[in-house]
């Protein structure tokens, strides 16, 4: 199995090297439209990205060096023209140095198939990829790897992977921590906010007892106690937050298998921390005579924490 680390400057590419990742991805926050609200990327904050095309062309080319391969982020919805157009603009700068694209947005999809056949298409866990007739469709269009939502179990990427037996998937290990369907997390993260503003936020702020949706008064902002139980009444999602474990049920795909380390903008020590732990349960994972609860060990050694209780390792 390959591993895919995130990566947001250069001084983080030095120390990321030498301990073992294949790919590479990064996004770039040097785009005219850039804001928090319309971005490029689903992580639009600036300690998350490059900060300039010339930084990310340069890590690209140390990347390419080591004969490793790279990834641009244009995960994000992408609603705006200006947002579209940016995300078309940066391309044409950089198609060259970069191996592959992750991208939601569909018409996006279709625009990079025609203008940069070359390059990989890569739907982002935003596109919902629950299933075989998902990935049918972003077949159709042009994508041609998959990132497998965080919330799905072993059993159901087992049946995915059977029905394309020529495609490559990323699966996320460590640091998904949300309990929600990523493609709408944000809906639930928004429950009772009182910062956000009600007149931009889409109809189905808040749901009735049975799921029926509703126009929230704007001058009413809800409470705490109402978000955490209407949150908890559509927690139709189960947070497996590591999944390390779960890899030696699926090392029959390994060549077809992408594990990816979320944390695009998270510290570097835990960048290395979390490439360090999945290299090393990798090798173990691989062994004729893997034990489990090496990994178990493992985990505690670099985390200097227990796994979590609800993890499953048999």
């Amino acid at each position: 199995m390959k591993i895919l680390a995130p990566l947001s400057s250069l001084d983080e590419l030095q120390e990321l090297l030498p301990l073992g990742a294949d790919e590479f991805y990064f996004g770039i926050s040097e785009v005219k439209h850039l804001t928090e609200l319309d971005s490029l990327n689903f992580r639009p904050y600036n300690q998350a990205n490059f900060k300039s095309i010339k930084d990310a062309k340069e890590a690209s080319r140390i990347i390419h060096h080591s004969k490793l391969k790279c990834y641009l982020t244009l995960n994000d919805d992408i609603c705006s023209n200006n947002i579209f157009n940016d995300a078309l603009n940066l391309l044409e700068e950089f198609s060259c140095e970069i191996d592959g694209i992750i991208v939601t947005n569909i018409a996006l999809i279709e625009e990079i198939k025609d203008r940069f056949p070359d390059i990989d298409i890569i739907t982002s866990t935003r596109c919902h990829s629950f299933n075989s007739w998902n990935i049918k469709f972003y077949i159709d269009i042009g994508a041609n790897r998959f990132t497998l939502p965080h919330h799905l179990h072993f059993e159901d990427m087992i049946k995915i992977l059977d029905q394309f037996p020529d495609t490559k998937f990323d699966i996320f290990v460590k640091n998904e921590g949300c309990l929600y369907i990523n493609g709408i997390c944000s809906y639930f993260h928004n429950l009772g906010s009182p910062s956000i503003n009600l007149e931009k936020i889409s109809f189905c702020k808040l749901m009735k007892e049975y799921g029926q949706f509703y126009l929230k008064d704007k001058n009413k902002i809800p409470t705490d106690i109402l978000a955490s139980n209407v949150a908890k009444k559509h927690n139709y999602s189960k947070c497996y937050e590591c999944k390390i474990c779960w890899m030696h049920r699926l090392l029959q795909f390994k060549d077809r298998i992408i594990v990816k380390i979320t944390g695009r903008g998270h510290p570097i020590e835990n960048k290395i921390r979390d490439l360090v732990f999945i290299k090393r349960s990798l090798v173990q994972l691989e062994k004729a005579d893997a034990d489990m609860e090496n990994i178990v060990s493992l985990h505690k050694e670099i985390y200097h924490c227990e796994c979590l209780s609800r993890c499953e390792i048999t």
